[in-house]
């Protein structure tokens, strides 16, 4: 990847059969754990998945200089998604998903969200 220009990038997939091809944006819909930094000699390299998305599509991010490498502080293992937003009869519906992923319902622990 070194000879690629500085940007930011959509990735796709492609399968290809004999003469027949498919392609499509490239995700991360059932939230594996990916290497999220990477570099070489010339450049950085950030992939981006993009929660804002139902596809869960990554971005990937070359930059001239390096990425940070370090290992964050914290983690964090909820998914917060929206499906639909919209106004209907002067009030706002919001259809929307929040849930966390590796973690343990054990105690009965009064979890409050607010918009």
């Amino acid at each position: 990847m070194k000879n690629i220009p500085n940007g930011d990038y959509e990735l796709y997939m492609r399968a290809i059969s004999n003469q027949y091809y498919t392609e499509q944006l490239f995700d991360n819909v059932f939230n594996i754990d990916i290497d999220k930094r990477g570099e070489d000699n010339t450049h950085g390299y950030n992939f981006k998945v993009l929660q804002k998305y139902k596809t869960k599509g990554i971005e990937l991010n070359i930059r001239d200089e390096l990425y940070t490498t370090s290992t964050s502080p914290t983690y964090r293992n909820m998914i917060n998604d929206f499906d639909t937003i919209q106004f209907k009869d002067n009030k706002l519906y919001i259809l929307a998903y929040s849930y966390n992923y590796n973690g343990t319902y054990d105690k009965k622990e009064n979890v409050k969200r607010t918009l």
